[in-house]
């Protein structure tokens, strides 16, 4: 997903502080661990984002070319470091925003753009998610995701704002098989789930190939992206969830569009969780 930099930053934003870099092919814009600060735009070129693979291989969750932004995650995560390494995949120029654009943008005021900056970086961790989810695994990685999704679950509890929940509809009970959404389905919105477990299914596989314990946010990266449902979830015994319909999220960001921000960072930061 592109970014359109003259729409989300603010010119005022690019001129005050942003700054050119030249890079040779290989060389490392940020190492996983650095202090995060700021988002790079590339002008030219390409870069790679990469981590540690499972099994001690390179595992490249990203490509960004041409207009394309990256170092999105360092402005959500709440550790204040980089969560993977930006790699020059040949000669390439990038535009560096130093500090927060988030911020920036809430500061000045720019309500629109800062909620526009978020949905793509909750498009583009969707990315980083899938990447991960697709690499090989194997059960020794059971605990830490077990781990990641009670985290993901804290993160979404903390910071959900009030006004978000009084817009929930009634809970409603998914029986055991019973299926939330579907693999290819138009997202109409997104879910809270409040307890229970889901499978997620794919068309090509046999088995499931990953399950979602309660309490979560799911559907929001369909929702936001407006791309078809990437997978099937299906109830793992009972399950009580409420839906959050694109016309409540769409009302609450015409009426409350401070509150409409703090949905999407505690999306993202869920994200954050899972990927890392």
């Amino acid at each position: 997903m592109r970014l359109n930099t003259g729409y989300i930053i603010a010119d005022t934003v690019m001129k005050r502080s942003a700054c050119h870099r030249q890079l040779e092919a290989g060389e490392v814009v940020f190492a996983e661990g650095d202090p995060a600060s700021g988002l790079y735009v590339v002008l030219t070129g390409r870069i790679e984002i990469i981590k540690p693979g499972r099994d001690g291989s390179e595992l490249r969750l990203a490509e960004v070319g041409p207009d394309g932004v990256f170092g999105e995650m360092g402005l959500i995560v709440e550790s204040g470091t980089r969560s993977a390494t930006a790699r020059a995949m040949e000669p390439a120029q990038v535009l560096m925003v130093p500090n927060n654009p988030i911020q920036t943008l809430r500061e000045m005021g720019e309500i629109g753009g800062t909620v526009q900056l978020l949905k793509h970086v909750i498009c583009r961790l969707a990315e980083w998610l899938r990447a991960k989810n697709e690499a090989p695994a194997d059960g020794s990685q059971r605990t830490g995701d077990e781990a990641a999704r009670t985290a993901a679950a804290e993160v979404i509890r903390s910071h959900l704002p009030r006004q978000f929940l009084g817009l929930y509809t009634p809970r409603t009970r998914l029986e055991d098989g019973g299926y939330l959404c579907q693999e290819g389905d138009r997202p109409d919105g997104f879910y809270f789930i409040h307890s229970g477990a889901l499978q997620v299914l794919r068309r090509e596989a046999a088995e499931p190939i990953g399950e979602l314990q309660g309490p979560t946010v799911v559907g929001e990266v369909g929702y936001f992206s407006g791309e078809r449902r990437l997978v099937s979830l299906r109830a793992s015994g009972e399950v009580v969830y409420s839906a959050f319909s694109a016309e409540a999220f769409e009302e609450l960001e015409e009426n409350h569009p401070e509150k409409a921000i703090e949905v999407l960072i505690a999306a993202a930061r869920s994200i954050v969780a899972l990927v890392d």
